[in-house]
């Protein structure tokens, strides 16, 4: 009987327990509220899947259902603050006041939101660049199009140690570290330029910028890769950024725009069509009117400009190689300011480039090499000077250039060769004779790394052949028995160190190189309309050996 009271006993007061607690549960249960709603896209009104809905202060929240559908439970009745966030849209903050139950608040609508990343760019096989000297600079993307200008002269201007040298707006040329004409190399992809502007101020680099994307400043060893004269550096330039960039549907890009210094107007317009999985056609056409350059203290005269150009390339794309075909023209009308020494009313210059191109790439695994890249080129370049309102030039000026070049590359070396053919004739009141060129290159780079050191040595070979025509001589101020066949060996040497610490990186870098004189410094022998100048060669003049320590 005692045992049974006992039992009793307990159950009551666990009962009374049970009620209290299940009593003010019911209490806290009526406390509590519930937020449901519809989360869109405001452009396209499409249900938005995954959007967090969030109370912060409370440090609850739910996520939107595929039909954009949500319920946000247990938040307290008065005041909540609600934020909804979904990655590519703009927040949308909410201040609400429940009361009981569940509270509607209907179609909540996001905003596509700009996200502002840092420019990447992407470069294939990037691994196999040699290490940079501290003094590169490499121009490309946003930074490219806000510098961009009409010629690479004024393009590189804010760059560090670059400076102009010109004859007016359509003569601009750059002068980098000091160095001007031939003293530094300009190139396109790595082999030159082709036109005569190295040989003097007047003649024009035979680019507009705005059919470019990108421009390299090199130094150091990785210059000897290049050419022999490059103890002022390289200036590389190219049209296209990543060469193994594939689009996936017809692309169009377009520059417009107007300079107010000339009151000259521009465009170039690229197009490039992708068709059946593996080929790819780009097509570029370009063209500029300026009319003459404006000073503080008027026009100066004759310096007007009109620029042309027309290109197309074919690219095939398989496994593990590429090959591009292509073909431009390029055509340059501009004039030479006039002087009381020389014209009054100025000259004007008409120049004419035709190019060609095949380039081939293969991703390999021969003797430790990784890739495999030829490049061939020929280019027809002409280059007229009259005097101001003449129908006929007075001067004449041409070249044709074959070269082929391959290099082979890995993660520490790279290795390759160059051929290159010259043919250069002059007509008009010009008497250098036409002259034929020869020259064979071979050039490496390896590159090792030490402990915290990186080391970079490069070297070049270089037998230049020069062939003036002899049979027809008639020279106005040379000797005719100077004029002769010559031949320049070159060898150029360069090594570099490179440390890098959290903040800051050294690179000290000297250079052993040689210069073999041009066409025109051994055979010049007429006027010069565009300088005002006579000028005169020296057949015999000797190579240049050239020392330079860049720290």
């Amino acid at each position: 009987m005692q045992t049974i009271l006992l039992r009793i006993t307990f159950l009551l007061q666990l009962t009374k327990k049970s009620f209290t607690c299940f009593c003010f549960l019911g209490f806290l249960w009526s406390q509590e509220a519930s937020i449901k709603g519809f989360i869109l896209d405001s452009k396209n009104l499409a249900p938005i899947h995954g959007a967090n809905v969030f109370a912060k202060e409370l440090g609850v929240g739910t996520v939107s259902r595929v039909d954009g559908h949500f319920i946000l439970d247990n938040l307290p009745e008065g005041k909540v603050s609600i934020t909804i966030a979904m990655i590519g849209y703009e927040e949308v903050d909410k201040s609400i006041f429940l009361e009981k139950d569940i509270l509607d608040i209907g179609v909540v609508f996001l905003s596509r939101e700009v996200i502002n990343v840092k420019e990447v760019v992407v470069n294939s096989h990037l691994e196999l660049q040699p290490k940079k000297f501290s003094s590169n600079s490499y121009i490309v993307g946003n930074q490219y199009h806000t510098e961009l200008k009409m010629s690479l002269a004024s393009t590189l201007e804010e760059e560090v140690g670059m400076s102009i040298r010109s004859m007016g707006q359509g003569t601009r040329q750059p002068v980098l570290r000091g160095y001007a004409g031939d003293r530094f190399l300009l190139t396109e992809d790595g082999i030159t330029a082709g036109d005569l502007s190295n040989t003097s101020i007047d003649h024009s680099i035979s680019m507009d910028m705005i059919s470019y994307n990108s421009v390299k400043i090199i130094r150091g060893p990785e210059a000897l890769l290049y050419g022999s004269n490059t103890i002022g550096g390289v200036i590389d330039v190219s049209r296209i950024i990543d060469p193994n960039a594939r689009f996936e549907d017809p692309n169009f890009h377009a520059i417009l725009g107007h300079e107010s210094s000339n009151k000259g107007v521009f465009g170039n317009i690229v197009c490039n069509l992708p068709f059946k999985d593996n080929h790819q056609l780009r097509f570029s056409m370009l063209g500029r009117n300026a009319e003459d350059q404006v000073t503080p203290v008027g026009p100066l005269l004759n310096t007007a400009l009109t620029n042309s150009e027309l290109l197309g390339s074919y690219t095939y794309f398989g496994k593990d190689y590429r090959s591009t075909f292509s073909y431009g023209l390029l055509n340059m009308d501009y004039g030479i300011p006039g002087t009381p020494e020389g014209h009054i009313d100025g000259v004007d210059i008409t120049m004419d480039k035709r190019m060609q191109r095949f380039s081939f790439h293969k991703d390999i695994s021969f003797m430790g090499f990784q890739t495999l890249d030829v490049d061939q080129r020929y280019i027809d370049y002409s280059h007229y000077e009259s005097e101001k309102g003449s129908s006929y030039p007075a001067i004449s000026l041409g070249q044709k250039i074959f070269s082929l070049q391959n290099i082979f590359k890995n993660r520490y070396l790279q290795f390759g060769s160059l051929i290159q053919y010259r043919s250069f004739k002059a007509g008009g009141f010009y008497w250098t004779p036409d002259t034929k060129e020869y020259k064979i290159a071979l050039f490496g780079l390896f590159q090792k790394k030490y402990n915290d050191f990186v080391m970079q040595i490069s070297s070049r070979a270089e037998y230049l052949s020069v062939l003036p025509n002899t049979s027809d001589l008639n020279p106005s101020n040379l000797n005719a028995n100077e004029i002769k066949n010559r031949a320049f060996p070159l060898f150029s040497f360069a090594v570099a160190l490179y440390k890098n610490w959290k903040n800051f990186e050294i690179s000290i870098g000297t250079m052993v190189t040689g210069r073999a004189p041009g066409i025109e410094d051994l055979y010049s022998d007429g006027p010069h309309l565009g300088t005002y100048a006579y000028e005169i060669g020296m057949p015999t003049l000797e190579q240049e050996q050239i020392i330079g320590l860049e720290a």
